[in-house]
């Protein structure tokens, strides 16, 4: 199947509309994958297809920092559907800063433990901030 296909049969679930059945499946795929969702960040939105979530994103925004997780499921990595999580991520953080900035600098922070998931920040204008053995810092204004 060819990616349009993909991004076309998608259907993106956000916020309250999350079935609990689905943010179960959600969590799951992130301990899978190795990543620690902090108590902080919630559930914002879902990737689905034909009623199986194959990618989420969790957001938090605390002091001035806009942060973001983001995990697709390993038999559609590569297409396309974490580019479409970042770019809503990206574009709430845009929406958070308008609404809530108060000039003090808010930025964009996110622990990124895929290298493919830092190659793809790098594109979009993030910056690396600091690295440790499975980890990049990463950064955007």
């Amino acid at each position: 199947m060819r990616f349009d296909e993909y991004y076309n049969e998608t259907e993106y679930i956000f916020g309250d509309e999350i079935e609990s059945e689905f943010a179960e499946d959600a969590y799951k795929m992130a301990k899978k994958h190795g990543i620690s969702v902090l108590s902080d960040k919630e559930l914002y939105c879902i990737a689905v297809i034909n009623d199986e979530v194959i990618g989420a994103l969790w957001t938090t925004w605390l002091s001035g920092e806009f942060s973001f997780d983001v995990v697709v499921r390993d038999d559609y990595q590569g297409e396309g559907i974490g580019n479409k999580l970042v770019d809503i991520s990206i574009q709430e953080y845009g929406q958070t800063k308008e609404a809530y900035d108060n000039g003090d600098g808010t930025v964009l922070r996110v622990d990124v433990i895929n290298p493919q998931m830092e190659k793809m920040l790098l594109k979009k204008g993030f910056k690396i901030e600091s690295k440790q053995p499975g980890h990049t810092m990463m950064v955007k204004y």
